[in-house]
């Protein structure tokens, strides 16, 4: 009966970490089979479109991340460049 309990109590987090990436792809799919079946999954549109909002909310943290990356890009490939300017001056005298 332990054993029951504990394959029981595994499997539900199992599925509470599977449900938590809802996206558009899984909601369609599960309409999809609600349609055809009658049967549909934990994903619902309603639960995609939440989910898009909450990550839209971290596109300025992200868009800072690569403009910081970017920037990184950039620096030091201005520094190469300089370099590569000193090695043709050395090489030209």
């Amino acid at each position: 009966m332990k054993k029951h309990i504990v394959i029981a109590s595994l499997l539900s987090l199992l599925t509470l970490s599977a449900h938590a990436e809802c996206d558009a792809q899984k909601a369609a799919r599960n309409s999809a089979l609600d349609k055809s079946v009658g049967v549909s999954g934990f994903c619902t549109p309603k639960k995609a479109a939440k989910n898009g909002v909450a990550d839209n909310t971290q596109l300025d943290e992200a868009k800072d991340k690569i403009d910081k990356k970017v920037d990184n890009v950039k620096d030091k490939s201005s520094s190469l460049t300089l370099t590569a300017g000193d090695i043709k001056d050395v090489v030209a005298r």
